[in-house]
């Protein structure tokens, strides 16, 4: 092999030599070097032979890294923690490097995605996340109803709904206990027959029940979890609806004139109403259901034994160069390989250094060089992300299709040319899109200055996430085991800074060709509205010049074909998205004040659903019709929806026909469309200032806005060559530097001025500004805003002046108005002009962003700030915080806001609300600032008070004893002496400060009644009967997102309309039994000395495990389980240490009629005599590994076995594949049908 090393450095050499302007070339690896991988041979030839990798003699190589070493080299690179769910719901927690996630060897970075089951328990007999695990002694009662089934429906659904639910205890918050669910068809008597899959509540995973879906929506929050099959879910809030809190299994079999019994088996610690129904989810129609109260024992009782559990956690690796190697422009290649997995989804792509400077995400702006999805590896996609809000978030996306698996099966070189005002992207060399549209700002009358916000630092992020609202999930979590991520090579390359300072000076954005409004055709805005052309396929945003039909990659190859004046639509799959297959068309005027009539007619050959919108593509896919369920049926039938705009008008609606997701592939056949004006009168926008959404009567006061960032300020001419704004990389103060030349005086000044302003009404104002002269007098600045003047005494430090403005009448916008002259010759430097109603304390809601807010963090401490509009903020304030600094000081973490004036005598209340990502401490105070003085004291005394996961408000009033410019600080340090290094998120929001009376201050700081004590006995008996009222709004568990797709999103589906059916209102009173005697149980046997000796036994209600030699145990069901699944852990913690779970024992399943499907670990050797024995019902075996070396001859004796039978063997090789497969038919498994994975 060649010395890629010396390669490398003849390739950076010649990239600094040469100038080269062909494409960079893609090089495989020769036949005859079978001893190379394919990225060495490729690096080999390419760098070997001296191509400019560059591909532009303007550039040179700024940094890369080669991975050649033997691990990760933090120097370069940050290794990212976080937890599930941290971004995008995805499943994965992000590990340190030690956990083997990251590695590098042979020249690579590999990430790698990991999945690992382990059955723990901790020292107090409670499972790490699921609490009370073994409930042997708890008294479940029996709680039913019965019903008989009308009409047919094959998208049926039991929904158990626990959130506001009507009764008493509809709101409770409570913990409920679940040990079985069932719905027999009962129509011929005795016992009935189960129509539910997993009617025993068994959980693969510990977290829901398998075949079930399990939802807690905002604003609802509890938790939930599922331990040796009971389901136990914790309401802490029951949210607004009672779908909020939902248990439900969907697509099981009711017939028409059938009588059906529900029965739970439940028990609760507070007495808790459960509204259940029966009902068909396509339409909302209800077949039976009844209200009914789980009875409250009080606190439930701890486990029989020590609390266990099954626990798969899923890992993966995410690395990042932020603050180690940031760069503004430039071109960045990487080198890579992708794993083939679904709901795996590689990533190389960029995110801005700070965050701060524009805003969160979107604003920030985001560019994603590659990414590929683990079920489609032949197509990767090259995205901008970028917006004012998540709400309004836009995305820019261009795709390259190559062949089947493609990137998963060899090495490609993914690239990024990022310029001011243009970003192009090249999958090996060849360019496969390229953008130069994007903003950023507030809202569309403040927009920052283009190119921003791509003309900041960003950072490289390479990492691999497991499942997410765009990529989805994998149907078997033990498919992502191993999966690789793996990178050849990072490498930067930027040009000289003067040619990006250049380019930055001519960067436009865009100008958008006029607006055109669509003219209706006799009063129909849709084009083709009879079908007479064809629909075409949904491609470079063609939609608003055709019907178009849009397929997601689950749909693909469905159809929509034209005749007779109507289109019929079939899908070849239902889809997982309801747009998963759909008909659309945009370029429809949406006019603010109309009234809209939609109409058409349609059938199907099948009762089925479709759902209808009109949506807005150029606004994050808002709904100006919300989407609507229609239920089609095979009569051709005529459909009439109504809908209003009350949003700004908007030249491209969309009308949409979703087919996807409903439970059907019929096709739909529709024609006759029609959207017309129905009625009102549009109304006009104005193009007159109004208050800004942070409350600023002033526009672009922060002077990063319009053309050279003076957008709506007016200067005038002969002023223009005097006045800018600085932009120095990295600095980006952002300020309007003013040049005052000589002459100049108070008959001939420098002005820049805002006018017509929204009018002020008569009140007080808050006036500020910050403002520093370099050169000039301290008097050389005048502010006048409503013909009131202010002289700020200026030094050569920035510093904000805040003026209170005292209006006495009306003013018009003519009179409203701000002007800052310049009167003496110097430099002068202006920022932040604020003109808002007067408060003490101001922007406590952040919604003007930093605004009269500073940041302090000493150096001894590491943390960041930024607004944050994610993780369910919106406009709050977030400091990062890696180390909290030295232990006893509390002041190296600071957030501060200074010049509030309080009078001496005076009372004050302090309210804000806070919380942190971990349990920990946090001080606040008002006090006076010591920064001149060294005067630190307060005037509220400083509280300390303890933060966690959930918000808190706090508030305290006290009595100032002096006038004073007062600081309001918060110290988010080492409080109470407590240093904290590990990584965590402080959020503050809604900050007042306000002056109250003597009474309130003494009602505040009184004497408080305490509240009455709670009963000490449980409620003894559920409710009497159930309540009579039915469910006034059901809908599904999922909670839809708006985020981005790549082709685009939905919002969530509207909640169906309310039922009022009658027929299930007197429902019999809900029985309460208890359980059967079940057989003797093994108990558990621990020396408890933390060893996990030889002999030691771990039980639980339906596994035991037994130590049988050094880190090694056996694993078989407990007597009397009644679990259909059951999944053998790879490892299991047995007093206190962790044991591989190595074989199924002896006997361990003989005779059980009951089990259907074993999963056996990866560790597993050994499937002992008889194990399975007699197992008449097995039909599935699933090894997760191929270390399996031994099955005794009796395993599977008596067992039916023939090719429904399936055993799925996860093999590394072929070899292994076939000898474990011929282990199983040496055991009796003939006839059976093997699966390799």
């Amino acid at each position: 092999m060649k010395n890629k090393q010396l390669g490398r450095l003849f390739a950076m050499t010649m990239a600094m030599a040469l100038t080269v302007t062909s494409a960079p070339l893609s090089v495989r690896a020769e036949e005859e070097a079978p001893e190379e991988s394919v990225a060495e041979a490729a690096v080999d030839s390419a760098e070997g032979e001296g191509v400019d990798k560059s591909n532009d003699g303007e550039y040179s190589l700024v940094w890369e890294d080669e991975f050649d070493g033997e691990t990760l080299n933090t120097n370069d690179w940050n290794v990212e923690q976080h937890e599930p769910g941290w971004v995008n719901k995805e499943k994965q927690r992000y590990t340190a490097i030690d956990e083997g996630n990251i590695e590098v060897h042979d020249g690579m970075l590999h990430i790698i995605s990991k999945y690992e089951e382990t059955e723990v328990e901790d020292a107090e007999g409670e499972s790490e996340d699921q609490g009370d695990a073994n409930y042997d002694s708890v008294e479940f009662g029996t709680y039913g109803f019965d019903f008989d089934m009308g009409g047919e429906s094959s998208t049926t659904t039991l929904q158990l709904n626990f959130g506001k639910v009507d009764g008493e205890f509809g709101e409770a918050a409570a913990t409920v206990l679940i040990d079985s669910v069932s719905l027999k068809d009962i129509t011929d008597g005795g016992e009935g027959i189960e129509v539910l899959n997993n009617s025993d509540l068994d959980s693969s995973d510990g977290e829901r029940p398998d075949g079930w879906e399990l939802g807690i929506t905002d604003p609802a929050k509890g938790e939930y979890s599922v331990t040796d099959g009971v389901l136990k879910i914790k309401i802490d809030e029951c949210g607004t609806e009672n779908y909020h809190v939902q248990f439900q299994q969907k697509d099981f079999e009711l017939i028409p004139g059938h009588k059906y019994h529900f029965e739970m088996s439940a028990v609760a610690d507070n007495n808790r109403t459960v509204q259940v129904n029966a009902m068909d989810y396509s339409n909302w129609g209800w077949f039976g259901g009844s209200a009914m109260t789980v009875g409250g024992i009080g606190e439930l009782p701890e486990a029989g034994g020590s609390a266990k559990t099954v626990k798969g956690e899923i890992t993966s690796g995410r690395i990042t160069t932020q603050n180690l190697h940031d760069f503004t422009y430039g071109r960045f290649e990487a080198r890579a390989k992708v794993p083939a997995s679904k709901g795996l989804l590689p990533a190389f792509w960029l995110m801005a250094t700070d965050e701060g400077l524009y805003g969160q995400w979107p604003k920030c702006g985001e560019i994603d060089i590659m990414e590929v999805m683990g079920q489609n590896t032949s197509k990767s996609y090259h995205t901008i992300h970028y917006g004012y809000s998540q709400d309004t978030h836009k995305e820019n996306q261009g795709t390259k299709v190559i062949g089947e698996n493609g990137f998963s099966d060899e090495f490609h070189d993914f690239r990024v040319d990022w310029e001011p005002g243009l970003i192009t992207w090249y999958v090996d060399g060849e360019q496969v899109y390229q953008t130069n549209d994007w903003h950023t700002g507030t809202d569309d009358d403040n927009q920052v200055t283009y190119p921003a916000p791509f003309d900041q630092d960003f950072y490289i992020i390479l990492n691999l996430a497991v499942g997410g609202s765009w990529v989805g999930y994998p149907d078997d979590y033990h498919d992502i085991d191993g999966e690789e991520f793996v990178v050849d090579y990072v490498r930067v390359y930027q040009k000289d800074e003067a040619s990006y300072s250049q380019g930055e000076e001519v960067a436009t954005r865009p100008e958008k060709e006029p607006v055109q409004y669509r003219e209706p055709v006799d009063g129909n805005y849709l084009l083709n509205a009879d079908f007479s052309a064809p629909v075409d396929e949904d491609k470079d945003n063609n939609s608003s010049k055709n019907w178009v039909l849009h397929l997601q990659d689950d749909a693909e190859g469905s159809t929509a074909e034209t005749a007779d004046g109507a289109v019929t639509i079939t899908p070849s799959a239902e889809g997982g998205l309801s747009y998963s297959v759909q008909l659309k068309q945009a370029g429809i005027p949406m006019y603010k004040g109309w009234e809209y009539e939609l109409s058409f007619d349609a059938y199907s050959t099948e009762n089925r659903s479709i759902v209808v919108d009109v949506s807005a593509p150029d606004r994050n896919w808002s709904r100006y019709l919300a989407d609507t369920t229609v239920d089609i049926t095979p009569e051709n039938k005529n459909y009439t929806l109504d809908f209003t705009i009350n949003d700004k008008t908007d030249p491209n609606g969309s009308l949409e026909f979703n087919l996807g997701a409903l439970g059907s592939t019929a096709p739909v056949t529709i024609s006759n469309v029609k959207l017309v004006h129905k009625s009102g009168e549009e109304i006009q926008e104005t193009n007159e200032k109004t208050i800004r959404p942070d409350g600023n009567y002033v526009y672009n006061g922060s002077f990063d806005q319009g053309d050279k960032r003076l957008g709506y300020w007016e200067v005038e001419e002969e002023d223009k060559d005097n006045v800018s704004v600085t932009n120095t990389k990295n600095k980006r103060e952002l300020m309007v530097k003013v040049e005052v030349p000589e002459g100049t005086s108070e008959t001939n000044p420098v002005t820049i001025a805002q006018s017509d302003l929204a009018p002020l009404v008569s009140g007080e104002y808050d006036f500020s500004f910050s403002a520093y002269t370099t050169d000039g007098e301290k008097d050389g600045l005048t502010a006048t805003v409503a013909g009131k003047t202010f002289t700020p005494e200026l030094t050569n430090e920035k510093k904000n002046f805040s003026n209170v403005l005292v209006v006495d009448n009306d003013l018009t916008r003519e009179e409203t108005g701000v002007e800052f002259t310049f009167t003496k010759p110097g430099t002068y430097f202006l920022d932040d002009v604020f003109l808002a109603e007067k408060s003490l304390l101001k922007n406590g809601s952040f919604n003007a962003g930093m605004t009269a807010f500073k940041v302090y963090v000493n150096e001894a401490a590491k943390a960041s700030s930024v607004i944050d509009s994610m993780n369910g903020n919106s406009n709050t304030f977030a400091m990062k915080i890696d180390n909290t600094g030295d232990a006893g000081n509390d002041w190296y973490i600071q957030l501060n806001q200074d010049d509030i004036k309080l009078q001496k005598d005076k009372y004050y209340k302090v309210a804000f609300r806070a919380k942190s990502s971990i349990e920990r401490k946090i001080k606040y105070s008002v006090g006076h600032n010591g920064e001149t003085d060294n005067d630190w004291s307060t005037y509220d005394g400083a509280f300390v008070e303890t933060v966690n996961g959930d918000w808190k408000e706090f508030t305290s009033a006290f009595q100032m004893p002096k006038d004073d410019a007062a600081r309001f600080n918060i110290t988010m340090g080492s409080v109470d002496g407590v240093q904290i290094t590990d990584q965590h998120d402080v959020y503050i929001d809604d900050i007042s400060l306000v002056e109250i009376t003597k009474e309130e201050f003494d009602k505040l700081n009184g004497a408080v009644a305490p509240a009455p004590a709670p009963s000490e006995t449980p409620a003894e008996e559920p409710a009497e009967t159930p309540s009579e009222e039915k469910t006034s709004e059901v809908a599904p568990t999922e909670e839809k997102t708006s985020e981005a797709a790549p082709a685009q999103e939905k919002a969530s589906e509207v909640a169906p309309s309310e039922n009022k059916s009658e027929e299930a209102a007197q429902q019999p009173a809900p029985t309460v039994e208890t359980k059967k005697n079940e057989p003797a149980k093994v108990q558990s046997k621990s020396n408890n000395n933390g060893k996990a000796e030889k002999g030691e036994v771990k039980a639980s209600k339906n596994k035991v495990y037994k130590v049988t030699g050094k880190g090694e145990a056996s694993f078989k069901p407990n007597t009397g389980s009644k679990k259909k699944i059951f999944t053998v852990p790879s490892t299991v913690v047995i007093d206190g240490a962790k044991v591989k779970v190595t074989k199924i024992a002896k006997n361990a399943f003989k005779g059980n009629k009951k089990v259907k499907n074993v999963t056996i670990g990866k560790n597993v050797t050994t499937i002992g005599k008889n194990a399975f024995n007699g197992c008449e019902n097995l039909k599935k075996i699933t090894v997760k590994g191929d270390n399996l070396t031994k099955i005794d001859k009796s395993a599977f004796k008596n067992c039916k076995h023939d090719k429904d039978f399936i055993v799925v063997i996860y093999a590394s090789n072929d070899e292994n594949f076939v000898r474990i497969a011929k282990l199983f038919e040496e055991a009796g498994l003939t006839g059976v049908t093997f699966v390799r994975k």
